[in-house]
């Protein structure tokens, strides 16, 4: 018991030194909040032009539109992993001495990016919200209930997407530049997630394609529960669904940890 203790202190001070490391960067940060607001404001303008002088498009209204935006590029910004961060401890070797350490390498990760997680949404994520929601102004949660599981499900989102980001980093053991493949997934998450172009617009073909894999899970199950645009079989679909592939996706991350770390060892010595 002694040693759990321990050891879960030990993730929460890495956890605490993400989070100070950022503190003496974050003038990036407010650069980032002047960033995300700029982008708010330009999508926004986009879809008001878009819209025109219609209240609504398919039933669909500008109000839900911009919502959906505003809360999935907030959570993408704030969920925003670095996919290099193993690939540089791989080129410059302190990858073998984080192995010595007797705690889990992927909890680590974790917890360091839960750290982040955390300055980012009060430097970064709530100012840019109280922005938008005093110039533009959200629709706000379908009920309390609703809020909650949003909440919950944001969470699911989170797991999701370090575990992609983990997944990718790894990949550094066999490649020596995963820019290109972290540039890849990026792209399949703007696309695919809903974030860019509300999945309410997008062709059923390509709907029923996207709920095959994790990127609707990311940003539009839970803005979809925020919105009440959900009934309930479809809410615990959506939430099964997204622990169904964090629950796959951490598979996938655990026999790739394993056959890097061997592959270390052996190239390695």
């Amino acid at each position: 018991m002694k040693g759990e203790l321990a050891s879960m202190r030990a993730y929460v001070e890495f956890a605490k030194k993400a989070f100070q490391n950022n503190m003496v960067y974050r003038v990036d940060y407010v650069i980032g909040v002047l960033n995300t607001v700029i982008s708010i404001f330009v999508y926004v303008a986009v879809w008001k032009a878009i819209y025109g002088s219609r209240v609504e498009i398919e039933g669909i209204s500008f109000n839900l539109v911009a919502t959906n935006f505003i809360l999935g590029l907030a959570i993408s910004n704030l969920f925003n992993f670095d996919d290099t961060m193993i690939s540089s401890k791989v080129i410059d070797g302190t990858i073998a001495t984080d192995l010595l350490k007797p705690i889990s390498f992927n909890g680590y990760m974790l917890f360091y990016n839960i750290g982040n997680v955390c300055f980012r949404t009060i430097i970064q994520f709530m100012p840019a919200l109280i922005l938008a929601i005093i110039f533009i102004g959200i629709v706000p949660p379908y009920s309390i209930i609703l809020f909650l599981f949003f909440l919950f499900s944001v969470f699911l989102s989170f797991l999701l997407l370090y575990h992609l980001s983990y997944i990718v980093s790894i990949l550094s053991f066999w490649f020596y530049n995963v820019w290109s493949i972290s540039t890849i997934k990026g792209v399949l998450i703007s696309l695919l997630s809903g974030t860019l172009m509300p999945m309410w617009f997008m062709p059923q073909g390509l709907v029923n394609f996207i709920k095959m894999t994790p990127f609707d899970s990311l940003f539009f199950i839970p803005i979809s529960i925020y919105l009440g645009r959900i009934n309930s079989s479809g809410l615990i679909w959506g939430i099964a669904k997204q622990i169904i592939w964090i629950t796959i996706l951490f598979i996938i991350s655990q026999i790739l940890w394993k056959a890097a770390v061997k592959r270390l060892v052996v190239e390695g010595g």
